[in-house]
């Protein structure tokens, strides 16, 4: 409860900012980067750095972006994990930035926990945007206490937006099978030219 509470007042405090168009939507692939503090009743605390991958879809409503995301958080040196989860994100756009709050479900190894926490993205260029996130998770199991905080930095890759760099070089392709054969060569080579600029 006080994780849902923390959440809703980190959104309701930047709501008066104002939203405008959203960066993020549509599908997104990325990495993390995190340090992971568990606790397991009374032994020691364990600190580890992870690896971990996501992927996700946002929907932009117009001043509210919700999303989908799964993952999977490789902190093997945790007395949890390697965790697997699904989370939904509720975010307010703000020009290129994204603050938001995640709730949802991890787990693996001993088993599944409640999951929130909050984060804020940043949109860097057309394809790409970073994150920086808290999250944790904690359940009594078998009568022992899990906990796990943790803090990630991460980079994500909008595939929505290679899809509409690769089809607009093909609709532009199509449309020039008309023309004549020299112009048809000189557009070719430009939409050739426009697809290999999607990854560099």
């Amino acid at each position: 409860m006080k994780q849902i509470a923390l959440c809703s007042a980190f959104l309701l405090s930047v709501a008066s900012i104002g939203a405008s168009a959203s960066e993020f939507d549509g599908t997104y692939v990325g990495v993390n980067l995190g340090h992971n503090r568990a606790a397991m009743d009374s032994n020691p605390i364990k600190n580890s750095t992870y690896l971990g991958l996501k992927a996700g879809y946002n929907w932009d409503l117009g001043g509210l972006v919700l999303g989908g995301e799964v993952f999977v958080a490789n902190h093997i040196s945790s007395y949890t994990g390697p965790d697997e989860g699904a989370t939904a994100r509720f975010g307010l756009p703000v020009n290129l930035w994204l603050p938001y709050v995640k709730l949802g479900v991890v787990g693996n190894d001993p088993g599944y926990r409640a999951y929130g926490g909050l984060g804020v993205a940043y949109a860097l260029g057309g394809r790409w945007s970073a994150n920086a996130e808290w999250t944790a998770d904690s359940r009594k199991i078998d009568g022992v206490s899990y906990k796990n905080n943790n803090i990630s930095i991460g980079l994500n890759f909008s595939l929505d937006t290679v899809c509409n760099c690769i089809m607009s070089p093909v609709a532009a392709i199509s449309a020039s099978a008309a023309h004549s054969p020299a112009t048809r060569a000189a557009e070719e080579k430009a939409a050739a030219r426009s697809v290999y600029r999607i990854f560099f």
